[in-house]
């Protein structure tokens, strides 16, 4: 693709992202669902999404009801339940929504890197971001949707404000408009008044300003104008400051009536996220280690997988991890990065560069979520660090630039299309991806219950087996390879297998459930004890 920068206007680069985005992920329309897609996205499992007397519950409900980490995302799920209503239960329509959302946002990508920096940081910034493979979880993947939303309702604010023409009342409800979607799509809408602060700091900082500043925090803070310009010039500021507080005090007061702000980290399942086992220091250095691979993935993704558990990151932090030393250099590199914007005084790095930490301070796992790595989870980050990465790149030589471009561009491109493919037959995703890695318990237990759905009750056991070898003290492998034992009519093998479970979990009820159904089929009394071998 021929890069005229110079000659085009900002519809050029952000037609472009748009483009390339669509022609990527055109291939997904023929998907399907994959693993939590089955929760939230399928009505037989949330007849929410059928029932329009129960669409108010999405807004007094969790994303998935009786979740423990309390997880609250509204629009994502209405957006859902809109499309079934008026369309039925067709996936095509879904994929395509989540494939527009994706377009959306690359434009908004090239969109805020021109208003940043101009056309040439717009042009790399919006085909990168359309094109990297990192991204394939959000827009393959139904439940992806929440980023994409809240990467939409962020970048659109954060493209309303940083305009250079004066702020007005219009833009101000756009904003707010902006900054509604981003807080029911996601919790990393909580970050957008911040993100724009920063901004907003950052251009007082560069303004001309004929009162000498003070320095705080590494920005130059004007004194502020007389008050009869004051008045006239902030204004608008005012209003949106206003809505802004008033909206985050009662959205974050209405949250914790519904679903609490704290809940308990002990009942999250180790295998999701092996934290929840681990003790001081090692707490605190696999975060580093999840930078690290972080990291990685933006600039060399080509190992993609939907899972990252206990197989990958274990609870406790070994000094030969490779990760950790990435984890190390990345945390460096984004010291030196900030320490050179501020001294070139570049506003647009600085911002991108705190914008780009902020979001992914919630992903981190330094305050402990629900998971511990997502490539999905990285969407929103990565719009800064596609600008960052633009704004960097923009001082090659044009030909220079031009050859390196085509060339990442083709290699994303290649990598998108195979891996998004994946994600149209699922059991050949869990397949391929249970073979990339062989240690998940997760996709081991997902290939397991997708060949028991299709009455390959056999393969089903083999996969099971393997996965008990490899994960022994998973209590799910060893549940769900009873149920199966006791759909093949092997009811020893099942009380067997379900009797380890529940030595691993005698906490869950449908261990004990599942056990007494055995039982009683096998019509032995009640009474053996379950520790029994």
């Amino acid at each position: 693709m021929v890069l005229r920068w110079q000659n085009s206007g900002p519809a050029a680069p952000i037609l472009a992202a748009v483009v390339l985005a669509l022609g990527l992920y055109a291939l997904t329309l023929a998907g399907t669902r994959i693993y939590d897609d089955r929760i939230v996205a399928q009505p037989e499992r949330d007849p929410r999404l059928r029932d329009v007397a129960q669409w108010p519950q999405y807004l007094t409900q969790g994303y998935v009801v009786n979740s423990v980490d309390h997880l609250w995302r509204p629009l994502a799920s209405l957006s859902l339940a809109v499309q079934v209503r008026f369309m039925g239960d067709r996936l095509w329509a879904m994929h395509l929504l989540n494939i527009l959302l994706h377009a959306g946002v690359s434009a908004l990508v090239a969109a805020l890197a021109w208003r940043l920096a101009g056309l040439r940081v717009a042009w790399i910034a919006g085909l990168l971001f359309a094109a990297h493979p990192l991204h394939v979880e959000a827009v393959a993947y139904l439940v992806g949707r929440c980023e994409t939303l809240c990467a939409l309702g962020i970048l659109g604010a954060v493209f309303l404000f940083v305009a250079d023409r004066p702020l007005t009342l219009r833009r101000v409800f756009a904003i707010y408009a902006c900054l509604w979607v981003a807080l029911l799509s996601k919790e990393q809408g909580l970050l957008l008044p911040l993100i724009l602060l920063v901004w907003w700091v950052g251009r007082e900082t560069a303004s001309d300003n004929q009162y000498p500043p003070v320095i705080a925090c590494g920005f130059a803070l004007p004194i502020p104008d007389p008050p009869t310009q004051r008045r006239t010039k902030t204004s608008p500021h005012l209003w949106l400051v206003i809505l802004f507080l008033w909206t985050m005090a009662a959205y974050i007061i209405y949250r914790q009536q519904i679903l609490p702000w704290t809940w308990d980290t002990k009942m999250l399942d180790w295998v999701d996220n092996p934290l929840v086992r681990s003790g001081r220091p090692d707490r605190w250095l696999i975060p580093i280690s999840l930078l690290g691979r972080y990291a990685g993935l933006l600039v060399f993704p080509w190992r993609l997988s939907p899972d990252y558990s206990a197989s990958v990151f274990l609870p406790a932090w070994h000094e030969n991890d490779p990760y950790f030393y990435a984890g190390i250099v990345a945390l460096l590199g984004y010291a030196a990065a900030l320490g050179t914007a501020l001294v070139r005084r570049s506003r647009a790095a600085l911002f991108c560069l705190i914008a780009l930490g902020l979001t992914y301070f919630l992903i981190a796992n330094v305050i402990l979520i629900g998971t511990i790595f997502g490539e999905r989870l990285m969407y929103v980050p990565s719009a800064f660090a596609a600008i960052l990465l633009a704004l960097a790149a923009r001082r090659l030589p044009k030909r220079w630039l031009i050859a390196a471009m085509t060339l990442v561009l083709i290699l994303f491109s290649l990598r998108t299309l195979t891996y998004a493919a994946r994600w149209n037959d699922r059991r050949g995703f869990y397949e391929k991806s249970w073979a990339d890695q062989p240690n998940s318990a997760p996709l081991g237990i997902l290939l397991a219950m997708e060949c028991r759905e299709q009455c390959d009750y056999e393969h089903s056991a083999e996969i099971l087996a393997l996965t008990r070898q490899r994960t022994p003290d998973y209590w799910k492998t060893w549940f769900l390879s009873a149920t199966i034992a006791q759909q093949r009519g092997r009811l020893d093998e099942a009380l067997q297998y379900i009797l380890q479970a529940k030595r691993l979990a005698p906490e869950i009820p449908v261990i004990s459930q599942l056990e007494a159904d055995i039982r009683q089929k096998m019509k032995r009394p009640s009474s053996v004890p379950s520790t029994q071998n």
